[in-house]
């Protein structure tokens, strides 16, 4: 296995012993089989080595988090990927989510959108230590959320919690269902102050067929429709000016967020890369359909914000960029907002 085992479907090839891997497939004559098979399903064939089958009490395995020491926390889907390196120091959980914080991490999860979870112990080829990592899946068997214990973290306590959530069916096999969380009616669901606010969540939940309408109805003055191609440039000036940014995206079943100076900005192929410190993120420029800048003016209750929101073909928001506050008196950052107002405008 490698440390990007998770969320990476692409390094499973030769992730698992040969027959273990082969066993994984309806034939082993293709080479590319292995790649379509599900990640969770791959990762089940080491159940009962060096993989173990998680029992479904997610709240409880994440609230034991911030007793770990230092994490990495990888978020993706399909078109993005995602990870930060930090501590989590502080949370609040329930069955419905909610979210875990500490320097360098801001993680937001829905557990009720998890249906199969595993730990595993990667022994590296070149004899260094061990590497413990968590693994979350949905019902599709892909990946929604990878933790990955660092070099200082509390081996010992990622033991006890691993045998304390360890599911009695250790077989080399996906089963059907799995334990997992049912929010109880009425539960309500956490959310943290922050630079997007809690506004933005509710947004990653499904397609929002009905959000993008309303935004071309609203007019220029709250929402404009910029021209997709231009968001590299965008971020390329941001990360050039040292330019802090408060990023959230994910899945319906974890968000990431990152608020901090935005320190690089590239193109890589057909992706978009962004990094600061001690974050990395990675998404399919040609996954954007549609990108939205979004003004909130100011209210009784909050300043005026702006959000630059990158929509999939689907209707789904794929991520929501805008900038913290500046902390003498909580106004919107002049230089993300003029950014925002050099993008050329699409007319809908």
């Amino acid at each position: 296995m490698s440390a990007r085992l998770y969320w990476h479907p692409q390094a499973l090839r030769g992730a698992l012993p040969p027959g273990q891997a082969a066993g994984a497939l309806d034939s082993g004559s293709d080479p590319d089989a292995l790649l379509r098979v599900s990640a969770a399903a791959l990762i089940a064939r080491g159940c009962g080595g060096p993989v173990l089958r998680l029992d479904g009490r997610w709240s409880a395995l994440l609230a034991a988090l911030p007793t770990l020491g230092p994490l990495t926390v990888c978020v993706q889907h399909a078109a993005l990927y995602q990870v930060a390196h930090g501590r989590f120091e502080r949370g609040l959980l329930g069955s419905a989510g909610g979210y875990l914080l500490g320097p360098g991490l801001d993680l937001r999860v829905f557990p009720q959108h998890w249906t199969h979870g595993f730990a595993a112990t990667d022994i590296p080829a070149d004899g260094g230590a061990p590497v413990r990592m968590l693994a979350f899946f949905g019902a599709d068997g892909a990946p929604l959320l990878g933790l990955r214990l660092g070099p200082d973290g509390d081996t010992r306590r990622f033991d006890r919690l691993v045998l304390r959530h360890r599911h009695a069916d250790q077989s080399p096999r996906l089963p059907a269902v799995a334990l997992r969380n049912t929010p109880q009616p009425g539960d309500p669901l956490p959310y943290p102050d922050g630079p997007l606010g809690g506004e933005c969540y509710p947004l990653f939940a499904a397609p929002q067929p009905g959000r993008l309408p309303a935004l071309a109805a609203a007019g220029p003055s709250l929402a404009r429709a910029v021209d997709p191609a231009c968001i590299a440039c965008l971020l390329r000036v941001a990360a050039e000016h040292r330019q802090p940014l408060a990023w959230l995206a994910g899945t319906p079943g974890a968000l990431g967020g990152h608020s901090a100076a935005l320190l690089r900005a590239d193109r890589l192929g057909g992706r978009l890369r962004l990094s600061g410190a001690g974050f990395l993120a990675e998404l399919d420029e040609r996954a954007i359909a549609q990108a939205w800048v979004v003004h909130r003016p100011e209210g009784l209750r909050s300043r005026a914000r702006s959000t630059l929101e990158l929509y999939a073909a689907d209707g789904r928001l794929l991520a929501a960029l805008g900038a913290p506050p500046r902390p003498t008196d909580g106004s919107e950052c002049a230089v993300w907002r003029a950014l925002l107002l050099g993008l050329p405008g699409l007319i809908h």
